[in-house]
């Protein structure tokens, strides 16, 4: 198969299943709530210490391994400039030391901030140029 092609199934009228090949022009035409998307590897990070989000962080799986608390920062450049309503990073507490997650002041942040323990995680989901969403962690 050919890079963005999807590899389907579907049944046939005498119950089996044909494979199909799925692209923006075999779709059928009220299709519009199917999405399809390809599966990709995510990227594991290890920080050793508080850290600040870089642009090569979205959709990254970062492990936070310190023995005391840590600090994950939103910077400003991150809010406006690199991520984009949709991009999310989890991050797991690999350490003994709490994560907590931690703002630039023109931007917005919902939600628990903090993990709620060692291998825990926490997701950072941008929903809005300036506005992001902390899901799993605890107040």
């Amino acid at each position: 198969m050919a890079t963005g092609d999807v590899k389907a199934f579907r049944e046939n009228s005498g119950g089996s299943f044909d494979e199909i090949k799925l692209t923006s022009s075999t779709l059928p035409e009220n299709s519009d709530a199917l999405e399809l998307k390809a599966n990709k590897r995510v990227s594991i990070l290890t920080k050793t210490d508080s850290f600040t989000l870089a642009e090569k962080d979205a959709g990254c799986y970062i492990r936070v391994n310190k023995s005391t608390a840590a600090t994950v920062t939103i910077p400003y450049s991150v809010i406006t400039e690199y991520f984009e309503a949709g991009d999310s990073i989890e991050i797991e507490q690999a350490g003994a030391g709490e994560v907590r997650m931690s703002m630039a002041a023109d931007g917005t942040l919902y939600g628990d901030v903090k993990t709620a323990g060692q291998y825990k995680t926490v997701r950072l989901l941008c929903i809005a140029t300036d506005i992001y969403v902390v899901k799993d962690g605890v107040a």
